[in-house]
C-alpha cells in the first residue's frame, strides 16, 4: 500500500542542495585563491582585525556563503531557463549561459554595493580609517565578477547536466506516485 510507504524524497530540492554544497566552496576557492595569489587576502582580515591565514580564510568562506546565498535567492526569482527562453534560446547550454551572465551581473552588483560603498563605511565606522566613496578597487571587481560567473556556471551546470530528472529517478527506483507506477 502506498499509505504505508515513507514520503518520496524531494529529488529536485536534494539536487539543488548538492549543487550548492559543491559550488559554494569551489567559488570560494577560486575567489580566495585569486586574492591569496595577488597578496590581498590579508586585507580581508584587516577589516576585522584578524591575523593568521586560517582565520582570514574562515571569514572569507563566511562571506562566500552569504554571497552565494544571495545569488541563490536571485536565481530563484530570475529563473535562468526563463531568461534563455524569452530570448528564443532553448536548452541546457543556454540556461547555463544565462545563469553565468546573471552571475557576472551579480558579482558586479556585489562590487558596487559592498566594495565601493560598504567597505568605506565599515572602515570609517569600525576601524576609524577613511576611504573615498566610491572606493574603486579594480582587483576586487575582477575577483567578484569571476566569483559570480564561476559559482553560477558550477551551480547551474550541475543542475542542468548532472542532476537526475525526478521522473527518471522514480522510474529507476520503482517509486509509486499518485496511486500508480511512474513510467
Amino acid at each position: 500500500m502506498a499509505a504505508d510507504r515513507p514520503p518520496e524524497p524531494p529529488v529536485y530540492e536534494l539536487q539543488v542542495l548538492a549543487s550548492a554544497i559543491i559550488s559554494v566552496p569551489l567559488a570560494g576557492l577560486i575567489f580566495g585563491g585569486y586574492f591569496h595569489i595577488t597578496g590581498r587576502m590579508e586585507s580581508i582580515g584587516a577589516l576585522y582585525g584578524l591575523d593568521g591565514l586560517a582565520a582570514i580564510w574562515g571569514v572569507h568562506f563566511v562571506h562566500t556563503l552569504l554571497a552565494c546565498g544571495g545569488f541563490l535567492v536571485l536565481i530563484t526569482l530570475v529563473r535562468p531557463e526563463r531568461v534563455a527562453s524569452v530570448t528564443g534560446l532553448e536548452g541546457s547550454h543556454w540556461t547555463v549561459l544565462a545563469s553565468i551572465l546573471i552571475g557576472i551581473g551579480y558579482g558586479l552588483v556585489l562590487w558596487v554595493v559592498v566594495v565601493t560603498v560598504g567597505i568605506p563605511i565599515w572602515m570609517d565606522t569600525v576601524l576609524g580609517l577613511e576611504r573615498p566613496i566610491p572606493y574603486v578597487h579594480r582587483p576586487t571587481l575582477f575577483g567578484l565578477v569571476v566569483f559570480g560567473g564561476s559559482f553560477a556556471a558550477c551551480f547551474t551546470g550541475i543542475l542542468e547536466y548532472v542532476a537526475v530528472d525526478e521522473r527518471e529517478f522514480h522510474r529507476r527506483h520503482g517509486s509509486e506516485r499518485e496511486g500508480g507506477n511512474v513510467s
